[in-house]
């Protein structure tokens, strides 16, 4: 009897404690760590459609000035692909470009 109680394998209560300790120690570390490269992520990705969608604008602008026409901004979302919200500002007298903001990212142009 003795050696059957003595050839028992496996962890004790301490031993598993001290394991969901150590793990809860390295969520608390990891978690806010993975929100902040999501964060940075999710930053680039909008400062990316933003610039890409300001350039499409640029394009717009100076096809229109050539051609003569007003420049139409209404579908460069639809154009470089976005589902995103996107408000493009332009001066009153020249319709030029000044800047354009893709879901709360604004992409700065020089004044």
């Amino acid at each position: 009897m003795k050696k059957v109680l003595k050839n028992k394998k496996g962890f004790t209560l301490v031993e598993l404690i001290v394991v969901i300790a150590i793990l809860a120690v390295l969520a608390m570390i990891a978690i806010p760590t993975f929100s902040g490269i999501l964060n940075d992520a999710t930053d680039a990705k909008n400062e990316s459609e933003a610039r890409n969608v300001f350039l499409l604008a640029q394009m717009e602008f100076i096809e229109a000035s050539v051609s003569g026409e007003t420049p139409d901004y209404t579908d460069l979302a639809t154009q470089a692909g976005l589902d995103a919200s996107v408000s493009i500002v332009v001066t009153s007298d020249t319709d030029a470009i000044t800047s354009v903001t893709v879901d709360g990212y604004t992409y700065p142009t020089v004044d």
